[in-house]
């Protein structure tokens, strides 16, 4: 860019709450006693250390071995999706029938299942926002695929199946993949699976959940392998190939060699990882906490964007940028997003869409905005990452991981313009409208509007806090005029009283 500047953002190891990745919280309930979510809960989780925002939710259906799924069921399951919704939250979602060993079969008949995958369909295309995937899920104790007590599915080791009992799974898969919306990821327990049902070809929307991850015999059956063997590059391609642009999920189930946080970092960067449970195994994950690993665990599974640097020209009303992006993530993010920039004075508030594609990040993104009718103003300008389901539902939209963002708006403050008669140009931090810092005077608790990193100080101009975060204490400091100096912003006057 001719006459271009460059801004350079500092690296953060922060973290944060984005959609679609990360720890999960393990939920289950079944028809006989349904226990439904309760929205503190999912709220208090979205908001904890480990900024969850994805729940499993296993949905057990005991009742209806027999016949149609029950509209009292289906209503209670309408409910738990509003409160995820209104927690910030998004699920993957699995069915089964038991969870306790018995001598009956584990599932309905293929005909039967395939009644309640069309009863279904309705509601969780209702919910598709909120809905990442589709476990399968409806076969075998712990809708596993597995253990099924049944001759018409098989039942154990899958490498004895049928081609008959192949093709009456492949049904409840195919049903899946053709009722619940396109949106939806469908997720297979076993790799061996998909091949023996589709052979090597990619199928669009599915992919994985491993809930053996890291155990012996290849993850306990994930990969048909020995207890000594390692998976054949065969294997391991069919998995990247379904995962690169598909959700891999699943848990931890034992602590072994491999468990080691070194090793999980490296298998889950290798396997696309995006989300991991956060319940089990416990042993495993209190052991990456002791060993250091859990910090960048959480950090990178899924996708985690920064940006490096940003550069910009001006040509007339004309605003010319290049983002210069990485992804740190293990996998690259999975959902469609909109991509806009936003400007706000003191009084308005303007978007322009963007081209970024966001599945593409880590590249560079070269974007030209036509400001000529922006009103002359000085303007705050952000970028805007937003979930095209989810439209102006700021809790759903994603955080650039050192930017330092309005959690109100949900918005990446990028830099500040003004616009003049003679054109725009960018603005020293002090000549901003001024920050709504509340209250203002304190008794020791400020609020921002936004998180943001920030440092105190005194009127002797000593540094006497400093930290990230949307509210400050100083309840412990002496009554007088402190200085808050908000990082790459301003600096407001505060009075303790």
């Amino acid at each position: 860019l001719c006459n271009a500047q460059t801004i350079t953002y500092q690296n953060s190891n922060e973290i944060i709450a984005n959609p679609e990745r990360g720890f999960h919280k393990f939920t289950e309930t079944n028809s006989t006693n349904y226990t439904s979510l309760n929205q503190t809960t999912l709220t208090n989780y979205r908001n904890s250390v480990d900024k969850i925002t994805v729940i499993y939710r296993g949905f057990y259906l005991e009742s209806f071995m027999n016949g149609p799924i029950s509209q009292s069921y289906l209503d209670k399951m309408q409910q738990d999706f509003n409160i995820i919704r209104n927690s910030g939250l998004k699920t993957t979602i699995r069915f089964g029938y038991y969870t306790t060993s018995q001598t009956g079969v584990y599932q309905p008949t293929k005909s039967q299942i395939l009644q309640h995958i069309q009863q279904l369909a309705p509601v969780i295309n209702t919910n598709k926002d909120v809905i990442l995937s589709v476990q399968i899920g409806f076969i075998g104790r712990w809708g596993e695929y597995y253990y099924t007590n049944s001759t018409e599915f098989g039942n154990g080791d899958y490498t004895q199946y049928t081609q008959t009992q192949w093709n009456n799974r492949k049904e409840i898969v195919d049903a899946c993949l053709n009722n619940f919306d396109s949106s939806i990821f469908i997720q297979l327990r076993y790799p061996y699976a998909k091949t023996k049902m589709y052979g090597n070809t990619y199928i669009p929307r599915l992919g994985y959940f491993n809930d053996a991850f890291l155990n012996i015999y290849g993850d306990e059956g994930f990969f048909p392998i020995c207890q000594t063997c390692t998976p054949s590059q065969t294997q391991i391609n069919e998995v990247l190939s379904q995962t690169s642009s598909n959700l891999m999920s699943g848990e931890t189930n034992a602590v072994t060699n491999r468990t080691v946080g070194s090793n999980a970092i490296v298998e889950m960067d290798l396997y696309n990882w995006s989300v991991i449970n956060r319940d089990y195994y416990g042993s495993v994950i209190t052991s990456w906490i002791n060993d250091g690993s859990f910090t960048t665990i959480i950090n990178k599974l899924g996708y985690r964007f920064v940006i490096n640097s940003l550069t910009y020209s001006f040509n007339d009303n004309v605003l010319n940028l290049t983002f210069n992006t990485s992804n740190e993530g293990f996998s690259k993010i999975l959902k469609n997003k909109n991509t806009f920039l936003v400007l706000k004075s003191s009084t308005n508030t303007f978007s322009f869409p963007l081209n970024i594609d966001v599945k593409l990040w880590g590249n560079s993104f070269n974007e030209t905005v036509d400001l000529s009718s922006l009103p002359e103003d000085v303007y705050q300008v952000f970028l805007k990452i937003e979930d095209t389901e989810l439209i102006n539902n700021s809790l759903f939209n994603v955080r650039v991981a050192n930017l330092t963002w309005d959690s109100f708006n949900g918005l990446n403050y990028l830099l500040n313009l003004q616009k003049k008669p003679t054109g725009l140009s960018v603005v020293t931090t002090n000549t901003l409208p001024t920050i709504n810092v509340y209250p203002n005077p304190t008794t020791g608790i400020i609020y921002l509007p936004f998180s943001t990193k920030y440092e105190i100080y005194n009127s002797n101009n000593r540094l006497v806090k400093s930290g990230t975060g949307t509210q400050i204490n100083i309840s412990n400091k002496p009554n007088g005029i402190y200085f808050l100096k908000i990082i790459n912003y301003q600096t407001v006057k505060i009075i303790k009283q």
